[in-house]
């Protein structure tokens, strides 16, 4: 009978020993896990610094440096009914540092009041070339945009976004060093992150930038239109099929056959507040490091 007992007493204790040791695995694999994913946070925060760091350097170049005068940049706007945005949209492109720019505007079939204020701001500068109105959607615009466009780099500017006043050379100069390269997106600094998010609180200003990969453009956009710029050469039209995101659809497309490239430069400050507004929330900082 004592032996009994003693051997029941020592297959207790090798169950609890069993469970204590289950136990401390199962901390240690949260640990892990913990550590694991604290050090990807880290990293992506790291990598963010870096990236702009990158853009901070670059821009300080930008600024002094020097570049030809004789390209023209074709910048494509679609607009609709945004005759109180709009001055303000392209008063920041009349601002840039480089001053051999046209600008497309396409009317989207603004209703009369707005469309005769839109016509009043283009009639100013001659450098603005009006579109017959197309009345056909975003993408279609953009498409009438590309075919009258004369420059031989495109970028884009929306009608409640603004143009950092160095993009423009900014684009000159990264087609001037990298003749390789047919496709630049740059950063752009988002007014309000957390609204960006669709979060009701109001945040900070946040930019958002990261290296261009063809691979996760699959999946999900990482840019802007407003950062995009691209050569003339580049044949791709958006589809016109899309009513919203045609620039993910486009970028994707172009990215399989054009070489392409991230330029580490504010394209422009996208804005959160504005009504109406085609596109829903945008990629966080956090999903994008």
């Amino acid at each position: 009978m004592r032996e009994r007992i003693r051997a029941a007493s020592a297959r207790g204790h090798i169950g609890q020993r069993i469970n204590h040791a289950t136990e401390l695995a199962g901390r240690a694999w949260h640990l892990i896990d913990h550590t694991a994913r604290r050090a990807s946070e880290l990293e992506g925060r790291v990598t963010h610094l870096e990236r702009l760091a990158s853009i901070e350097a670059t821009m300080r170049w930008i600024e002094q440096a020097t570049v030809p005068h004789d390209v023209l940049v074709s910048v494509l706007t679609v607009t609709r009914n945004r005759s109180d945005l709009l001055p303000e949209a392209i008063a920041s492109l009349q601002a840039q540092a480089y001053p051999n720019w046209e600008l497309i505007l396409v009317d989207d079939g603004s209703n009369p009041e707005h469309a005769a204020a839109a016509s009043a701001i283009t009639a100013a500068d001659s450098r603005i070339v009006a579109v017959a109105p197309a009345g056909r959607g975003l993408a279609a615009g953009r498409n009438t945009a590309r075919r009258a466009a004369s420059g031989s780099l495109i970028t884009h500017l929306d009608d409640d976004n603004l143009m950092h006043p160095l993009w423009l050379k900014a684009v000159v100069w990264g087609f001037g060093q990298r003749p390789d390269v047919d496709i630049f997106c740059g950063a752009r600094l988002i007014d309000d992150v957390e609204r960006a998010a669709g979060l009701s609180t109001p945040g900070l200003p946040a930019v958002q930038f990261e290296e261009v990969d063809h691979t996760v453009l699959e999946r999900r956009m990482q840019t802007d239109s407003g950062s995009i710029a691209h050569r003339a050469s580049v044949e791709t039209r958006s589809d016109e099929r899309f009513a919203r995101n045609d620039d993910w659809d486009w970028l994707a497309r172009a990215t399989r056959t054009h070489p392409y490239a991230s330029l580490p430069c504010i394209a422009q400050t996208y804005r959160t507040n504005a009504v109406n507004r085609l596109s829903g929330s945008v990629t966080t900082i956090a999903e994008s490091g």
